[in-house]
């Protein structure tokens, strides 16, 4: 609890003191509470023919499973994902691995979480730990958004 130096109290007298203390203690506070409120992760946004360029494999797919188990012995996050169809790289498999944040340690402000369920285009790289991800904003996009993705896939080289 924030206190009013005793010779102030004294000067100005009691009741005076502790308004001003509530006061100082309020608006400590609320800038305290600002400052916190205002953190948030801050993704740069890579120009979208590279993403498309450096994506191993691009897909329209449903993350239809997320799963836990130890790689490299770290707990690791996995989902599952339906392809419905290719547009960069191959697979001969109907479902692929992807890595996701893993859900058991503390939650980074650059973690993306995918809900069981989602679908669109997943532009997809191969992380650190050689398994397939998407790890920015820019690497799943919604189908009804992929317009412009689509065209710059149908005017690079695959």
């Amino acid at each position: 609890m924030l206190r009013l130096p005793p010779y102030i109290t004294r000067l100005v007298g009691s009741e005076f003191g502790r308004v001003v203390s509530s006061v100082i203690r309020l608006v400590i506070g609320l800038a305290f509470s600002l400052s916190i409120s205002s953190a948030q992760a801050m993704w740069a946004k890579p120009d979208p023919n590279i993403t498309v360029q450096d994506s191993v494999l691009i897909i329209e797919a449903k993350l239809v499973d997320v799963f836990k188990t130890n790689l490299n012995n770290r707990p690791t996050t996995l989902g599952l994902l339906s392809i419905k169809k290719h547009y960069k790289g191959t697979t001969n498999q109907p479902l692929i691995t992807i890595q996701l944040p893993n859900s058991s340690s503390p939650l980074l402000s650059s973690d993306i979480h995918y809900k069981i369920g989602t679908s669109g285009l997943w532009l997809l790289n191969i992380n650190q730990n050689g398994l397939l991800s998407a790890n920015h904003p820019q690497r799943f996009v919604p189908m009804e958004q992929s317009d412009s993705i689509l065209k710059r896939l149908n005017q690079s080289p695959k």
